[in-house]
C-alpha cells in the first residue's frame, strides 16, 4: 500500500547554500529585512548584510589564507571544544569565541594547525591583537579575481557534523549543499507556520 503525504510534492532545488539562500527568486521581504537579531544586545543583521558580510568573508579567506574548494573551516563555540573531530576533520583554521582561546590554542596545537589561523568570533576581541576577529578577514580590494567556484550540490559537502562518539569516537559525517537545502524545504512545507 502506497502512503502519500499531505503535503505538495517538493521541487528540490539542486543548487549550493549559497545561491539557495541568497539569489532565490521567491523572497518574500526586501533586503532590509531584519534575519538575526542578538536578544541582549538588540544588535540586527538584515538579509542584504548578511549576504554582504558572508561575500567579503569568504573572499577573505580566500585572499588571507588561500581558501580552495575542500577545504574545511573549524567553529568552536564558548563552551565546547572537541579535539578530536578537529583533528580528524582536516580543518585549516578555526572560528572561536575569544573567552575560549586558550583551549582552542591547545587544540590546534595539538593538531597542528597555526595561530595565525584562529580567527575570533563575536563581540570580544583580542587585546594583543595577535588574532583576527572575523570582521578583518576581508577582502575589499581585488575581489574581482575570487569569482564563485564550481559546486557540485549532490556532491560537494557543505557541512561536516559529528556524532557524539556514543559507540566508540566521534564519527563525521559530511552533507551536500542538496542535502542542507532539501532539509529546509521538507521543514517549510512541514513547518510553514512556524518559519516566516
Amino acid at each position: 500500500m502506497v502512503i502519500k503525504s499531505r503535503y505538495p510534492e517538493l521541487n528540490l532545488s539542486s543548487v549550493d547554500i549559497y545561491t539557495f539562500l541568497f539569489k532565490r527568486k521567491d523572497r518574500k521581504f526586501p533586503d532590509e529585512h531584519p534575519i538575526f537579531r542578538d536578544g541582549p544586545t538588540n544588535k540586527t543583521y538584515t538579509f542584504g548584510e548578511l549576504r554582504q558580510l558572508a561575500e567579503i568573508f569568504g573572499k577573505g579567506l580566500r585572499s588571507q589564507y588561500d581558501w580552495q574548494k575542500g577545504d574545511v573551516l573549524a567553529i568552536s563555540s564558548a563552551s565546547d571544544i572537541d579535539m578530536p573531530p578537529l583533528r580528524d576533520s582536516g580543518a585549516k583554521a578555526i572560528i572561536t569565541h575569544y573567552s575560549n582561546i586558550e583551549a582552542v590554542r591547545k587544540a590546534c596545537s595539538a593538531v597542528g594547525i597555526p595561530e595565525d589561523h584562529i580567527i575570533i568570533l563575536g563581540h570580544g576581541k583580542d587585546p594583543t591583537g595577535r588574532f583576527k576577529h572575523w570582521t578583518n578577514v576581508r577582502n575589499l580590494a581585488n575581489t574581482a579575481r575570487f569569482v564563485a567556484r564550481k559546486i557540485d550540490p549532490r556532491k560537494d559537502a557543505a557541512f561536516l557534523v559529528y556524532s557524539s562518539g556514543t559507540t566508540g569516537k566521534p564519527k563525521g559525517v559530511k552533507l551536500s549543499h542538496y542535502n542542507i537545502t532539501s532539509n529546509i524545504l521538507q521543514l517549510q512545507a512541514a513547518e510553514n507556520y512556524n518559519l516566516t
